[in-house]
């Protein structure tokens, strides 16, 4: 592999680990979790929840942390915050 470019790689890797420090660690520690409770429970229902508790946790983050928006400058936008306040136009 070409010397330059795999130094850059390496590079990019090392700030993106700078960067994302916390959440490289979180998930870390939820996938060793995860794998201590799969390779030591035999009940289904156990390793389900195991696998569903932080799903629905990142997915509750992560549709609180995007706010919807609605396009602007568009005729239709106006109508669909027309429409959601029972407002005829």
């Amino acid at each position: 592999m070409n010397t330059p470019l795999l130094m850059l790689v390496i590079l990019l890797a090392a700030v993106a680990l700078i960067v994302l420090w916390r959440l490289v660690l979180t998930a870390a520690a939820i996938a060793v979790v995860q794998w201590m409770v799969v390779a030591h429970a035999d009940s289904v229902t156990v390793q389900l929840l195991t696998f569903a508790v932080p799903a629905f946790l990142a997915a509750f983050v992560l549709v609180r942390l995007i706010p919807h928006r609605t396009p602007t400058g568009s005729a239709h936008a106006g109508q669909a915050v027309a429409d959601l306040q029972g407002v005829a136009r």
